[in-house]
């Protein structure tokens, strides 16, 4: 129990330095600094940048498959794709690839922040901070969506119901298509959850958060500093 209440709590204290550091920037403190104005400016343009993706996304995988589209209304808020998609796989599939090409931009992105750290030793903070903030609407993309549908009222259009739809049509009854749904976005959100964990924790900034976390969470043991002739110069 006890080793159970530790583990949870240094959960906790890693998930509250992620959060720390995505807002670090967004503090009411700062908002006279250069890097609160930045901050503002990159995250407003990659929430619609998000937006994009997730829709280029699903245009590419009705060209792949050959289904026909047959609208593509590009609006401030949201994207109107329309296509002539006939089979359940293909429901699944479009539903799919809006996310998961957003994911794919995630991974890009840190995979680059990896490789340059490898071959480099060196990557732009701005750049960091960029990808964190790509990585969380990534992660949040499902709900972004659902949102923006309810408020643009596309209960036939949004992702959310299109399986829903499409079982109404054919068998009179969407609740299916309502779990299907449901599980794909849970599943896909889980998934790119780990991502962003995996980055937060082991490439943002070189690995800062893992860094505090051994620091704070670390025993007596771990910061042992030998004086001076304790340890052999081989050792050393």
């Amino acid at each position: 129990m006890k080793y159970d209440l530790r583990t949870r709590n240094l959960t906790y204290k890693k998930l509250k330095f992620i959060f720390d550091e995505i807002i670090n920037d967004l503090r009411w403190s700062k908002r006279n600094s250069l890097e609160f104005q930045m901050a503002m400016v990159y995250i407003a343009f990659l929430y619609f940048f998000r937006m994009f993706n997730h829709y280029v996304g699903q245009f590419f995988a009705c060209t792949i498959m050959g289904v026909p589209v047959t609208r593509y209304d590009t609006h401030w808020y949201k994207i109107y794709l329309e296509y002539a998609a006939s089979t359940f796989m293909q429901e699944v599939i479009i539903v799919a690839s809006g996310i998961l090409f957003n994911t794919l931009v995630f991974v890009f992105g840190f995979g680059l922040a990896l490789v340059s750290k490898k071959c480099c030793s060196c990557f732009p903070r701005i750049y960091y901070k960029i990808i964190s903030w790509i990585g969380v609407f990534t992660m949040l993309d499902p709900i972004f969506v659902l949102l923006v549908d309810i408020c643009s009222q596309s209960f036939i259009l949004g992702d959310w119901f299109k399986l829903y739809h499409y079982y109404l049509v054919k068998e009179n009854s969407g609740i299916v298509g309502m779990y299907i749904t449901f599980f794909i976005m849970f599943s896909l959100t889980i998934f790119n959850g780990f991502l962003f964990y995996y980055y937060m924790i082991f490439i943002h900034m070189n690995g800062r958060i893992l860094d505090l976390y051994k620091r704070i969470s670390g025993t007596l043991k771990s910061f042992f500093v030998p004086n001076d002739s304790e340890v052999s110069l081989r050792y050393l």
